[in-house]
């Protein structure tokens, strides 16, 4: 996984912590990068360095995640209006 040119690199590392800690980790040892379900039930928000903030869904039937958005909070905000997240 290389690096997004458009993506500060503290930011990316954050990024990269917070994903590993998920792994075999329960939701409370997470509450430090504010990972909390949002009014969107398949939604989680998450926060990184520098005000950027991600949400992530459960993949159903499988013990795994993916991300569906990171990105500045101008951006998180447009997100979160368009798919109700708030």
């Amino acid at each position: 996984m290389g690096v997004p040119a458009n993506k500060a690199d503290d930011v990316w590392n954050a990024f990269l912590d917070f994903i590993n800690q998920l792994r075999g980790n329960s939701f409370d040892r997470l509450s430090k990068h504010g990972f909390v379900r949002t009014k969107n039930k398949s939604l989680w928000r998450f926060e990184l360095p520098r005000k950027f903030r991600g949400y992530m869904t459960q993949i159903s039937d499988r013990n795994g995640w993916s991300v569906v958005f990171v990105g500045k909070h101008a951006d998180y905000d447009k997100f979160s209006k368009k798919h109700g997240c708030r």
